[in-house]
């Protein structure tokens, strides 16, 4: 039986909700007035569902980083400056939170004009993260950070996959 785990979703605030594609309605927590949307995400599985407990935050809230399981930032692939913050988020999120899985995600692959080109992302070599172009406007590889994620915390190698968004 899955848990739910605690998936911090960090971007910076004119970047697209990662989440916000795929459960159609955004909803606002009682805590978004200081940075944080809280949504499940559920996908279906192999090993059957699994529900991400996602907070995305849009500020460094490091109040908001205790307890979390797993990570994902995201930049802009359109805004050069979106990707210069990932190493802020990545060293807040690494101060609070001790070895955790984390991804490093660059939106909006679909978009004619991308500024931040596959040879200029670097970042996630340095500190051995898990990186991978998406488009959440097109679902583009939108499950494959969910995946690595569901693998990582299940410590099962051989974990089976995400089918879909539930």
């Amino acid at each position: 039986v899955w848990r739910s785990p605690r998936l911090l979703t960090a971007s910076p605030p004119s970047s697209s909700s990662l989440w916000a594609t795929a459960v159609r309605e955004r909803r606002r927590s009682s805590s978004a007035c200081i940075g944080v949307d809280v949504q499940p995400l559920k996908f279906d599985t192999s090993r059957g569902k699994i529900c991400f407990n996602c907070w995305e935050a849009s500020a460094p809230e490091q109040d908001f980083f205790q307890g979390v399981d797993c990570a994902i930032i995201m930049f802009d692939v359109t805004s050069p400056e979106s990707y210069r913050s990932v190493p802020g988020w990545h060293r807040d999120i690494t101060r609070v939170c001790d070895n955790i899985p984390i991804v490093l995600v660059g939106n909006k692959v679909d978009c004619a004009d991308r500024q931040v080109k596959a040879k200029m992302i670097t970042f996630h070599r340095k500190k051995g993260l898990q990186y991978y172009d998406i488009s959440a406007t097109s679902c583009y590889n939108f499950e494959m950070p969910f995946f690595w994620i569901a693998k990582k915390i299940s410590n099962d190698p051989n974990y089976g996959g995400v089918v879909g968004v539930a």
